[in-house]
């Protein structure tokens, strides 16, 4: 069974502290942490007996105290002291002050190191509550909040029972929405710095196909939830009845043959890169009378959207996704970028979706993970995580930089296959050996043939790739 506790994770970013109201000399290390710990404590008390339990002067030492039990790894009593520092703030700042935002990140943190599940999720309600209440001053970082919050909710699919982890999917599937809400407001839908929340809209709109079309209880009910939320329009395919009966898991949608359920979402996730292919096609077209480096840089980002429009046609099986890529190759050239580079590109296959929109194609080839030819001539296509266990051919949804690093238990093992010319895998099977049981070697072998792949593209035609390989990270299951 998955562990369903969050002890197991490992913070390795460092803490952000409450620096603007306290004095640095507070924070001073000595060699010996329990003296620390003594002296903060002894500061407190005096402090106490003069201005009581939340006077405003126990905010420094509260912090030296803080610090000092993270330090000595007693990260239970820094939670509650850190809790007392947050609850002191408030009473003299008030509830949204901005003061409060680098506490809470703290004592996120702390809860993560603790498995405080339901508390990561209020944490993060409050820090948007405390951005929201300042206005317009600083919406990129409400934005940045918002985005920590919904993969925090992706990532519990890693660790929850079904229904639980459908529950927290719908939730980012709310916070997206927000995101895309705030950014029209403050950019609107032409403009290219839209461009990141709409891509990030298109690719959740694929994980809701994955977890729709998936072989177990997340489909269930995730179909109910979808039910509910959208219609029985959103998932019905042409004119395809549904059945119902009694009970929950049981709407059961029919589909066409060679369909999948769920389509529209995919459409919707096609048009929204076709949008953004249009909206940087549209930036560089005014650049172009200059033919400036600026021109050249919008070219090379038009063709990034321009290999994201393909890839999504791929994802809904259209063989007209290759002329999008052969587009992408010309305008590549177009902006001068190194031939070779170029070719390497597209003659690696790669999983379907990018998870994120890359400006530039060095950038998309340093995410990667370090694909190459290996010595016996396997071509090599890197690191596939999966989600979760039991939807094991969706990646794993990659963390904001500003989210603390967190160290996920995996299982390794390297696989050898073969990508056909229309990016399905096939002859996967087990190379080497590993100390994962067979059980787990067979998930993922049929994890992986389900994972779609860009096709490897050379000289503007796919081509079958019959000697390739690559590591898949799959969730472990734990014994508590």
């Amino acid at each position: 069974m998955m562990v369903k506790s969050f002890r197991k994770f490992i913070l390795s970013a460092p803490f952000v502290f409450f620096t603007s109201v306290i004095s640095v000399s507070l924070l001073a290390q000595t060699n010996n942490v329990g003296e620390d710990v003594k002296n903060y404590q002894r500061q407190l008390s005096e402090v106490e007996q003069s201005d009581g339990p939340f006077g405003s002067a126990l905010i420094e030492p509260l912090v030296g105290l803080v610090s000092a039990h993270q330090k000595d790894g007693n990260y239970s009593s820094a939670l509650d002291e850190q809790r007392r520092l947050i609850q002191i703030v408030r009473t003299e700042y008030g509830f949204s002050d901005l003061r409060l935002l680098p506490l809470l990140r703290t004592q996120l943190e702390i809860e993560l190191l603790l498995g405080g599940t339901d508390s990561v999720s209020d944490i993060f309600d409050h820090m948007r509550f405390v951005q929201s209440s300042a206005g317009d001053e600083n919406p990129d970082e409400l934005l940045s909040i918002i985005d920590e919050q919904a993969y925090w909710s992706l990532l519990r699919i890693f660790f929850d029972r079904s229904r639980e982890g459908v529950k927290q999917f719908f939730l980012a599937r709310e916070l997206i929405e927000q995101q895309i809400d705030i950014a029209e407001k403050l950019f609107g839908e032409e403009d290219e710095r839209f461009v990141p929340w709409s891509y990030r809209k298109a690719v959740n709109n694929f994980r809701l196909v994955q977890l729709l079309n998936v072989s177990n209880g997340l489909s269930y009910e995730t179909i109910d939830r979808l039910f509910r939320e959208d219609g029985a329009l959103a998932l019905q395919d042409r004119d395809a009845p549904f059945f119902y009966g009694r009970g929950r898991g049981s709407i059961t949608p029919t589909i066409q043959k060679g369909s999948m359920l769920g389509q529209r979402y995919l459409d919707k996730s096609y048009r929204l890169v076709k949008d953004i292919d249009e909206i940087l096609g549209y930036k560089a077209s005014l650049l172009k009378a200059a033919e400036s480096p600026a021109y050249r840089e919008a070219l090379e980002t038009q063709a990034m959207a321009k290999i994201a429009r393909g890839d999504f046609q791929q994802l809904l099986g259209r063989g007209t996704s290759v002329r999008d890529y052969r587009a992408a190759e010309e305008l590549l050239m177009q902006a001068g970028v190194d031939s070779n580079l170029i070719e390497n590109f597209f003659s690696v296959p790669e999983p379907l979706p990018s998870l994120k929109l890359h400006s530039s194609l060095q950038a998309a080839l340093n995410a990667r993970e370090g694909s190459d030819q290996h010595a016996d001539d396997r071509l090599f296509l890197g690191t596939f995580s999966g989600w979760a266990e039991n939807i094991g051919f969706s990646p794993m949804p990659v963390a904001p930089d500003s989210f603390p690093d967190l160290a996920l238990e995996f299982g390794e093992v390297e696989v050898s296959l073969s990508i056909s010319r229309r990016g399905q895998a096939s002859s996967v099977k087990v190379s080497g050996a590993n100390e994962l049981s067979r059980r787990l070697r067979n998930q993922a072998v049929r994890a992986v043939r389900k994972i779609p792949f860009r096709p490897a593209i050379v000289d503007g035609k796919t081509q079958r790739i019959v000697n390739a390989s690559l590591v898949y990270k799959m969730p472990l299951e734990i014994e508590l």
